[in-house]
């Protein structure tokens, strides 16, 4: 089972095993960069975010509560925050400076040598698109807004014009529809 793998792998960087830290890194870091690349639209700063999330799994994995949620949601919110956080703090040094230069056209994204690993990716994707798709409209959109643009509940509420705890309450009730829809791909892993 896969909480039983990251539950030894974490065990193992607990005591500075730096086989156990490259095997976690292999499991989750393409979805990581996936979702800092998503919310930051830059290469580099989504390689920095993963590489920062990684430094701070390595340093403080004791401040990871397993009764909180599975390692991989830890990683992904860890992933999520600072996304938000350095587009924040883009979006200010872009203020100050006038705007920044895009990135250079060319760039490659960063892929994966081994095809079964892409496929399973790709497999992976496309269950979290159609279970997506079965939760009602407000619910779908509010987790959008909130994973894949990184906005803040707040910042949906005010985005969409409704209440703080309704943009809540949608969000928690689609995490909750997800995780059943998805929690026999899950278990099965």
């Amino acid at each position: 089972m896969q909480t039983d793998l990251d539950r030894y792998l974490l065990q193992r960087v607990q005591q500075k095993d730096m086989n156990a830290f490259s095997l976690l890194y292999e499991r989750y870091c393409r979805t990581l960069y996936t979702l800092a690349l998503r919310i930051l639209s830059d290469r580099t700063d989504a390689e920095t975010i993963v590489h920062d999330v990684f430094l701070y799994l390595w340093e403080h994995t004791d401040t990871y509560d397993e009764a909180r949620g599975s390692l991989a949601v830890w990683l992904v919110t860890l992933t999520r925050n600072r996304a938000i956080d350095r587009l924040r703090a883009g979006a200010s040094k872009r203020d100050t400076l006038g705007g920044a230069d895009p990135l250079p056209e060319g760039l490659e994204a960063v892929t994966s040598s081994q095809p079964l690993e892409s496929l399973l990716e790709q497999e992976r994707q496309s269950l979290v698109r159609n279970a997506l798709e079965t939760l009602p409209a407000a619910q779908r959109s509010a987790l959008e807004l909130a994973y894949f643009d990184g906005l803040t509940q707040a910042q949906i509420a005010a985005q969409i014009g409704e209440p703080l705890g309704t943009v809540k309450t949608r969000i928690r009730l689609g995490l909750r529809k997800l995780r059943e829809v998805l929690s026999p791909y899950l278990r099965a892993v």
